[in-house]
């Protein structure tokens, strides 16, 4: 069941780091009136990209991330957006060719 949410006004920062699969950082706007920042995008161990929320990861307290996805169809509308603007910005980077 898609969700009827509206994720506008994506930016991504493209970082360089010694861990290959770590793109660079993303932020949107959500419903034209909440903006998150700090988005990881990630390449996973099968090659498929992935958006990742900030706090997310493991740590030793596992407090819970600041802000993520209430569900699968709410996380792949981020992801539909996050990654369409990475493809577009990737597209223009190589001359069109992606």
């Amino acid at each position: 069941m898609p969700v009827d949410i509206s994720v506008s006004n994506v930016s991504i920062r493209f970082v360089r780091t010694q861990d290959p699969n770590f793109i660079g950082y993303a932020s949107c706007v959500v419903d034209e009136c909440l903006r998150l920042d700090n988005m990881k995008v990630m390449r996973a161990r099968d090659g498929r990209l992935t958006v990742t929320f900030p706090g997310s990861e493991r740590t030793p307290s596992h407090q819970r991330p600041p802000y993520y996805p209430t569900n699968a169809d709410a996380r792949r509308a981020f992801e539909d957006a996050i990654l369409g603007e990475l493809q577009k910005l990737t597209a223009r980077t190589n001359g069109g060719q992606s």
